[in-house]
């Protein structure tokens, strides 16, 4: 070593020494190490800003006494990125450029990665995604519509769906038009301002039953294949009006419907076919 004004550096300072460190060093925990390999490691860096004024900081605590701009990467975190907005230390999001494509791939995604608040866990921010497939833990996204499930996706748990058409999932529930509930047999649709009735199953398939819809002026319309029980009244409070004669069953006592005539005159009683009526009243057939 001798012609060297010291035995670390030499020539045009050339580290000729095996390597130089701080005293306090200690990989991965504290202090700094360059190498005559040309490898260094430092815990704690601070890197100018190259006239800019902006000074990077990698350390585990935040600088203490930052100017507006300034960055810090903190190694305790991640190297999680925050610049010194004049204030506070606020998230810091790297442009687009700087993220080549293909970059983050779906096993990044699935992990949980953070991307300076991109990905953040399990939540995706302002992302736009084409030709992919959505899948929770009770639902399920994709080209063919949303379907929602009472639990895990599953077949014969299809609770909801919002489909353009009819069609099968891909665990075997059929589903139909519209935006969709569904029941042990009973299925019902809302599409293009009429909803729709059906009976069926997940697995078998669906059968309409029913439709109600409102006409150009106004008016609701209900076509139905089965006939209505009622056990209630019914109270209409306009008019009725029947296109052919209205089929309608009575008692099977000893009277039907009336026929609308009127037997007897007022006075004396007048018998009917299965009332009698007193004096000053009116038999009407049956």
């Amino acid at each position: 070593m001798s012609g060297f004004a010291h035995d670390v550096a030499g020539g045009s300072g050339n580290l000729v020494a095996a390597q130089v460190q701080s005293p306090n060093f200690e990989h991965g925990v504290s202090g700094w190490i360059i190498r005559k390999d040309g490898s260094a490691e430092f815990q704690d860096v601070i890197i100018g800003g190259g006239g800019t004024g902006i000074t990077a900081t990698f350390s585990a605590t935040a600088p203490a006494s930052p100017a507006t701009g300034d960055l810090w990467y903190d190694t305790s975190d991640g190297l999680l990125l925050s610049q010194w907005d004049g204030s506070a230390w606020v998230a810091y999001q790297i442009g687009t450029g700087a993220i080549d494509a293909g970059a983050i791939t779906a096993t990044q995604l699935a992990a949980g990665i953070v991307y300076a608040g991109i990905v953040d866990s399990t939540t995706v921010n302002a992302a736009t995604f084409t030709g992919s497939v959505f899948e929770g833990t009770d639902f399920v996204i994709n080209a063919a519509g949303q379907f929602f499930y009472s639990a895990t996706p599953a077949a014969g748990n299809l609770t909801e769906s919002v489909a353009r058409t009819a069609g099968t999932d891909a665990l075997g529930n059929h589903y139909v038009a519209g935006h969709a509930t569904y029941g042990a047999t009973f299925a019902a649709s809302l599409a293009a301002g009429f909803m729709v009735m059906y009976t069926g199953s997940l697995p078998g398939g669906w059968t309409q039953t029913a439709t109600v819809e409102t006409s150009s002026l106004g008016d609701l319309v209900l076509f139905a294949s089965n006939v209505i029980s009622l056990a209630g009244d019914v109270s209409i409070g306009g008019t009725l009006t029947l296109g052919s004669p209205l089929p309608v069953s009575g008692s099977s006592s000893s009277a039907g419907l009336p026929d609308g005539t009127i037997h007897g005159t007022s006075g004396g009683a007048s018998a009917g076919t299965s009332h009698t009526h007193g004096p000053g009243s009116f038999a009407v057939g049956n």
